[in-house]
């Protein structure tokens, strides 16, 4: 007789998990679509507020030139025994 039950709790078991998988599979991607658009989000609104903001953000002096914290500045070296063009 325990053994009867145990076969049906098992068998029901095995259902539930499949139908929860099942569930799992075709709700997972439509999460994952749902947290991309929240980070574009995010990212759209940091941009904005950076933006009015301008005190926070690093803000270049020059178009072409990087901020002043992100490289050290280089020297040039030049041998003696050459001569500069001007």
């Amino acid at each position: 007789m325990t053994a009867r039950y145990l076969l049906i709790l098992l068998a029901f078991l095995l259902i539930c998990g499949l139908g929860a998988f099942f569930l799992f599979v075709t709700i997972l991607p439509v999460v994952i679509v749902a947290v991309f658009i929240v980070m574009l989000c995010g990212m759209f609104w940091a941009g904005l507020y950076l933006g009015q903001n301008s005190e926070i953000a690093i803000v270049q002096r020059y178009k072409y030139q990087p901020p002043e914290w992100s490289f050290p500045k280089r020297v040039a070296h030049v041998r003696r025994e050459y001569k500069t063009a001007a």
